[in-house]
């Protein structure tokens, strides 16, 4: 074996440039050079492989192996490259070219082995010129290592619930599950793992067992004595005027003592007269978006279920009692003075058609969206002006199953067991919803449009034969069909330096109903911590408001610990029964989801 310093004595020019194209990655044919004695060194030499060169017309040398990966650390100059191989003798740091003998290695001689660092670790470095041949310049760095690194990609959401009730949801606009593609958050599947929510709704009913409480025991006080007619018609100047003056004094006593007391009562549980229980999940390992990079998109499958009941009061004020309805009888008793007796026939407190309406919905949703990136920002990930955007759609399949019942509130029927008696209502409908998303570094910003088709669904017919007062008829025919009317969505981000704290946003820009008819147009802000390890704990707060219907506000709160998210909303509204205080309303959410 030739020691390496004599090799590299003998190199000519041409084998100094079939180093600097094999480090280029290109296999060179030598062109003839001159040595300094004049004599050709080098004809029609073809290089293979790394260092296998040999003149034309000979048998080639053997094919060696590659060279061992060497760390670009210990790399020095052009050839000292890698950590010392035992074959191989170490290269002077300064070797001044000498005279290039006449010959080279012939085949079958050992070749030296010499180990060149990959080209992508090459940094050109000013060489000397070498006799007979030019300065040859320096190989072009490949382009990947002159692009600027771009941003680091925004942490995993693991503390930032897949889907959840309480908050911006990451995947409710159906242009969001591009976002991760470009966001670069790693593995191109998501799925949940289970996701459940449950949550209730009372009206502003303060105290109100104690005010049927109160009402009733004043009911049971309520009489009219013998003592207390006569002493009205005493000093009558006639019989005519007692029995005017008889009259007067039941309808007032009746209208204040009865009707005065009842119709508040009514009012206040035809207003606030409501409860309502509502829950919600996910079918196991929904929603799965699947991001597709060669379509530049993502796809989403997603499967749930909603169920809902409601309990309204519906209502109608007491009337006054008529004096026409009064009947009066007044006798002289021989001493100038009278004895009078009253009664009266009060239909209304028996006709009443005051009920109890009880609604329930089961909503069944299967969805398959997909989202695609349409367009890129050229700009520096670091710019605020920098982003891409998406849009998607989503189709949604659904199975829809309502049912109603009423019961006057002066029948002994309990409304459960009607409701349970009911037939209910089975229908089935398909939604689409629409949106865009704009996604930086710095911020987010999206708007879609939810059930764009407004699909519709029914009720149960209600039979109203028993009732005849047009204002309660007409409350219970109201909603008889439940419509998916179209809402716009607008939500908006705010992310940190690190990335690790986001502020957002969202807004419903119209109200739109519930299959219980109850009016829905929510605002919420909320900033969170994100994490992207499981042992750390990521957590949210954030507030959200009703704007219409029960105006309700809440107060959110979220953890999230080994992959799983629980949040609260806790109503800010309060009621007052049996002596304690209760929100009006709590919503609970558990959710994980996972990425690969």
């Amino acid at each position: 074996m030739y020691p390496l310093s004599q090799i590299m004595r003998r190199l000519d020019a041409a084998v100094f440039a079939f180093l600097l194209c094999a480090c280029s990655g290109t296999a060179w044919a030598a062109e003839p050079v001159t040595s300094a004695s004049g004599a050709s060194t080098l004809e029609g030499a073809a290089c293979k492989g790394w260092l296998a060169c040999s003149p034309s017309g000979t048998s080639p040398a053997p094919a060696l192996k590659p060279p061992k990966p060497v760390k670009p650390s210990v790399c020095k100059g052009w050839l000292a490259c890698g950590e010392p191989d035992p074959t191989v003798s170490p290269v002077p740091e300064a070797v001044a070219p000498g005279p290039v003998p006449a010959s080279l290695p012939v085949a079958g001689e050992p070749v030296p082995q010499i180990v060149l660092p990959a080209a992508a670790e090459l940094v050109p470095v000013a060489e000397p010129a070498i006799p007979a041949v030019g300065a040859m310049p320096a190989p072009p760095v490949p382009e990947k290592q002159t692009k600027k690194p771009e941003a680091p990609s925004r942490p995993a959401p693991v503390s930032a619930p897949l889907v959840s009730p309480f908050g911006q949801a990451s995947l409710r606009n159906p242009a969001a599950p591009a976002a991760v593609l470009q966001q670069g958050r790693g593995g191109q599947f998501r799925m949940g793992l289970l996701s459940f929510g449950m949550g209730y709704e009372i009206g502003a009913l303060n105290n109100i067992e104690d005010q049927i409480d109160d009402t009733s025991e004043r009911l049971e006080r309520f009489t009219i004595t013998e003592a207390e007619l006569t002493a009205q018609v005493s000093g009558s100047a006639s019989q005519a005027d007692a029995e005017a003056a008889l009259k007067n004094y039941v309808v007032n006593k009746v209208n204040t003592d009865v009707i005065d007391v009842v119709n508040p009562v009514l009012v206040s549980l035809r207003r606030e007269g409501q409860v309502t229980l509502f829950g919600e999940a996910q079918v196991p390992l929904t929603p799965m978006v699947v991001t597709v990079e060669a379509w530049g998109g993502s796809l989403m499958l997603d499967a749930s279920f909603q169920a809902l009941a409601n309990t309204s009061v519906l209502t109608t004020p007491l009337a006054a009692l008529d004096p026409n309805a009064i009947t009066v009888v007044v006798i002289p008793d021989g001493s100038g003075g009278y004895e009078a007796t009253a009664d009266f026939n009060y239909d209304d407190a028996t006709a009443n058609e005051s009920s109890v309406l009880v609604k329930a919905a089961l909503i069944k949703q299967y969805g398959l969206g997909y989202s695609h990136n349409v367009w890129k920002s050229s700009l520096s990930p670091e710019s605020w002006g920098s982003g891409w955007l998406t849009v998607g759609g989503r189709v949604k399949y659904y199975e829809v199953r309502l049912v109603r019942a009423a019961v006057r509130l002066k029948d002994n029927d309990d409304a459960e067991d009607t409701l349970k008696d009911a037939e209910s209502e089975d229908s089935t409908g398909v939604g689409l919803d629409l949106g865009a998303q704009w996604s930086s570094r710095y911020y987010r910003a999206g708007v879609w449009v939810n059930n764009v088709n407004s699909p519709s669904f029914k009720f149960n017919k209600l039979d109203l034969s028993g009732y005849s007062n047009p204002t309660i008829r007409k409350d219970l025919q109201a909603g008889s069909t439940y419509v998916m009317k179209p809402q716009v969505q607008l939500e908006s981000a705010l992310y940190s330096e690190s990335q690790h704290w986001v502020l957002d946003t969202s807004l419903d820009a119209n109200s739109v109903r519930d299959p219980l008819d109850r009016e829905f147009q929510w605002l919420a802000v909320n900033a969170a911590h994100v994490t992207n390890t499981f042992w750390i704990p990521g957590f949210r707060l954030g507030y959200r408001e009703n704007l219409v219907g029960t105006q309700l506000s809440y107060a959110t709160a979220g953890l999230t610990w080994f992959g799983v998210n629980l949040d609260l909303a806790y109503g800010l509204q309060t009621i007052k029964y049996d002596g304690d205080t209760y929100p009006r309303s709590v919503m609970l959410n558990i959710s994980s989801s996972m990425t690969f």
